[in-house]
């Protein structure tokens, strides 16, 4: 749910550019690096580790990898579950407002 809330902020944001590829490749490589893609989070800086760990990114691959490896305990689980949850409301209550935004301000060209 975290990546479906993500992909649709960066698809908000392409409707207003004429070309989103641009705006596409930069947040995409944003969430690949941040999310533990590139670089495993746990091999990352502590300064950088640290703040990796509050965003919404480690929820896309860092924590399940994790925890199907066994470096997060099941009894740890729900903690993990709750932190994901609360990224997903907080990214879908910023998705819908700034869809509101955007289309108040679209306009459509061509025929």
């Amino acid at each position: 749910m975290i990546s479906c809330t993500i992909t649709n902020i960066i698809n908000i944001y392409t409707l207003g550019s004429i070309s989103g590829d641009g705006i596409t490749r930069f947040f995409s490589a944003i969430v690949t690096f941040s999310s533990g893609m590139i670089v495993p989070l746990p091999l990352c800086p502590e300064w950088l580790k640290s703040i990796l760990k509050i965003l919404p990114f480690s929820g896309l691959l860092d924590i399940p990898l994790r925890f199907y490896t066994g470096h997060i305990p099941f009894s740890k689980l729900y903690i993990y579950f709750t932190f994901q949850i609360v990224w997903v409301i907080l990214l879908y209550g910023f998705g819908k407002w700034l869809l509101n935004r955007k289309l108040k301000g679209i306009i459509v060209q061509g025929g």
